[in-house]
């Protein structure tokens, strides 16, 4: 839009505008006629008068929509078949078949979601105006100031369900994805917060400078009529970095690290002034050790094929020469940064899970630029990105649902089998069994079992409070060998030459080594957690199944999947999810998280860091190191050191360990890990509440049983039959369909 259609849409004269921002009416008038060689700063007084993105003022009124086709529109038939078909399972009074039934079109359901491409970067980016681009037309608020203030997830027009009417929908939390079609779940008071036409988003889903109101809005849905959206949906995040840290989950910075589970397809945006510098930098950590990596499971891909490097604001005033350097000197910075001579580092890690080392090279390919106005400075990416979001993406997810659906039909086979097996098994030793429910169910029997439960409880409890202790104490320890003038003085002649360099980017590199140092210690120590959780369990198990007197017929009762029980949700995304997640006769067919994006959803998560769970929780999750390090990056800058002589990595690493101080780093991060720990504790009780529930549950089966046996015995046999029916019908759904 040109400066005179804003003027005039403004309502202001020439002399108007140019008294506000300091400057001469004929000044104005020579920018108004020639914008693209006026002077930036008087660019940014301009924009920030009109409450305009600079490169509002270079761009075609029209925008290009990026079509991709529909190229999960067969993969959408496919599952809707085969759904259908579930859905219409004859009459049954199994409760564990009901479950079994509802549970598979819930997993189908997560193989067949579209990928989520997420748009990141710091406060005015252009991350707005990019998918403002992408979708071709201007839906979402644009200004050169903060704007952006929740999670926006855009999803198409047609996939708005049928009971919504208006175009958005807002929430007070982080809203479940895999819900959106949920009614109930949508307009629960306790979450909803409003709906309403496109105007919502300038109203409650953006900064108020002017006022400073704040908004109860967390994230929010927008249905659009985009040919993008047929391909993906797109979230737009607030700009990390902004000034309200205060508000603690509720900042910025915070909803943007929360939204990072939900993403398939990364966009990080940085414009070319200041391209990431150290604002930017503390976010190298959640990039790299949360985005998925596709590459992974196959090989063909290149390394960060998901993630697409974008140096913004690339205007004609940059030469392309100068561009090109700016993408040389990043590439190079962030590499130095995420590499270590320990093998550690953020990239030395990411490449042990992908199996190649990562190179500077594999790097810099990752990098593009974008300028709506030049051709040159937005096809490469709009391209790439194309390319990746309708052939290569597409291509890796019909791969994945085939072999979901594969597992999800042997696993649900299997489940109705091995109810079949345990019941002609009671048929057939039925004198046995109801001898041994006899036993069950004499007073002795009954404390022992619930005797043996609540020991079980009691030391895993113990467990975890020396595991905690332990564990902080190792942290404490290893954070106090760091953070130590000497061995800051170490790291930073190791890595820096250059003294400006090293005063802007070393705060965020030492807090970087210390996270992941203390990440490795902290997911050890949880690592042997969910072993001695198992081993206690099986424990457990053999104590509730060993009955003197019983005879040789054995039907145990599940402990791990009684644990589990109604903790096998958002509940336990604590260290134990991952784990939990396989136990139960009828339950894990994959982890179906529910606040991650598609290809996590379908195991495509990171081994190293716990799976799925490991994405959701541990340190690599806690978000207040991002905070901290943005903060210590501008306390660090406001210093404005004179590091010069011989000693300044000396005198920098002495300043930078009192700024740790002030901030108190070391406590803060003491403060995640002990929220951690507090987290495994309420999912370990909730487990031990969740195994006597169900061990108390299945005593008054057997004793429902025991009151009339004979005629239990014949229910048995009735069952028996209908198993059999259901598993000839569950073996002809349309499975074949994805093969």
């Amino acid at each position: 839009m040109k400066l005179k259609d804003l003027r005039t849409k403004a309502g202001k004269t020439p002399e108007e505008i140019a008294k506000q921002i300091g400057i001469s009416p004929s000044t104005y008038q020579e920018i108004e006629n020639d914008t693209e060689n006026a002077p930036i700063k008087v660019l940014k007084k301009i924009c920030t008068f009109f409450g305009v993105e600079m490169q509002t003022l270079f761009e075609d009124d029209e925008a290009l929509a990026i079509d991709l086709g529909s190229p999960y529109k067969e993969l959408f038939r496919k599952t809707n078949l085969l759904t259908t078909y579930i859905a219409n399972i004859p009459p049954i009074n199994n409760n564990k078949l009901k479950t079994l039934a509802k549970d598979v079109i819930t997993e189908i359901a997560v193989v067949a979601k579209k990928p989520n491409l997420g748009v990141f970067g710091r406060s005015d980016a252009g991350k707005s105006h990019l998918i403002n681009y992408l979708i071709g037309e201007s839906k979402l608020p644009v200004q050169l100031q903060p704007t952006t203030s929740t999670i926006t997830i855009l999803r198409h027009l047609d996939d708005r369900p049928k009971w919504l009417k208006d175009e958005v929908v807002i929430f007070g939390e982080s809203v479940d994805m895999s819900r959106l079609d949920d009614q109930e779940y949508c307009l629960d008071k306790s979450r909803f917060y409003k709906q309403g036409d496109i105007n919502l988003l300038s109203t409650d889903c953006i900064h108020d400078h002017e006022f400073g109101k704040t908004t109860k809005a967390f994230s929010c849905v927008v249905y659009v009529e985009a040919n993008i959206l047929r391909a993906c949906n797109i979230i737009d995040v607030p700009g990390f970095a902004n000034t309200d840290a205060a508000k603690g989950q509720y900042s910025d910075t915070e909803k943007a690290h929360t939204a990072l589970s939900l993403v398939d397809v990364l966009i990080y945006m940085s414009p070319v002034n200041g391209c990431f510098d150290q604002t930017d930098m503390p976010l190298l950590r959640p990039i790299f050790s949360q985005v998925i990596a596709p590459e992974a499971i196959d090989s063909n891909l290149p390394v960060f094929s998901n993630i697409f490097f974008v140096v913004s604001q690339a205007a004609n005033y940059v030469s392309e020469s100068q561009l090109e350097q700016v993408k040389d000197t990043v590439t190079k910075r962030i590499y130095r940064h995420s590499t270590n001579d320990n093998g550690d580092g953020l990239l030395d890690v990411r490449g042990d899970y992908i199996g190649k080392k990562i190179t500077k090279e594999d790097l810099r390919k990752r990098w593009f630029s974008f300028w709506t106005e030049i051709p040159e400075r937005r096809e490469p990416l709009i391209a790439a990105l194309s390319d990746y979001l309708k052939n290569t993406l597409p291509e890796l997810i019909y791969s994945h649902a085939k072999k979901q659906v594969k597992l999800i039909q042997k696993k649900s086979e299997t489940a109705i089998q091995s109810t079949i097996q345990t019941d002609e098994l009671e048929i057939e030793k039925y004198v046995e069994m109801i001898k041994k429910y006899e036993i069950l169910l004499s007073p002795e029997q009954r404390t022992k079992g619930l005797k043996e439960i609540e020991n079980t409880q009691l030391s895993l409890q113990s467990m975890v409070k020396d595991t905690r202790q332990k564990t902080i104490s190792n942290i404490t320890a290893k954070m106090n060998a760091i953070l130590t003038e000497e061995e800051l003085e170490r790291i930073i002649r190791n890595t820096y030459d250059d003294k400006e360099e090293a005063q802007k980017y070393a705060s965020s590199l030492i807090l970087e080594r210390l996270q992941s140092a203390v990440e490795n210690i902290f997911k050890r120590d949880v690592s042997d957690v969910e072993k001695h959780v198992s081993k206690e369990l099986e424990s457990c198990s053999v104590t509730l199944n060993k009955i003197d007197g019983g005879g040789k017929v054995e039907i145990p009762f599940d402990t791990k999947g009684a644990f589990v029980g109604a903790a096998t949700g958002v509940a336990t995304v604590g260290a134990l999810a991952a784990y939990a997640s396989t136990w139960g006769s009828l339950g894990g067919y994959i982890v179906a998280a529910k606040a991650v994006g598609l290809l996590s959803s379908l195991g495509i998560g990171f081994a190293w860091s716990g799976g799925t769970a490991g994405i959701m929780s541990g340190i690599a999750a806690i978000g207040g190191p991002v905070t901290i390090a943005i903060g210590l990056a501008a306390g660090l800058t406001a210093l404005g050191w004179r590091l010069f002589g011989k000693s300044w990595q000396k005198r920098l690493a002495e300043n930078i360990l009192k700024e740790f101080k002030k901030h108190n780093v070391s406590g803060k991060i003491l403060d995640g890990i002990e929220s951690q720990f507090t987290s495994l504790e309420k999912t370990i009780d909730k487990g031990c509440d969740n195994l006597e529930k169900n061990y108390r549950l299945y005593l008054q089966e057997i004793k429902d049983k025991m009151a009339e046996p004979e005629l239990a015995k014949k229910k048995i046999v009735s069952d028996i039959k209908h198993l059999k029916v259901i598993l000839d019908w569950f073996s002809k759904a349309p499975w074949n369909s994805f093969r």
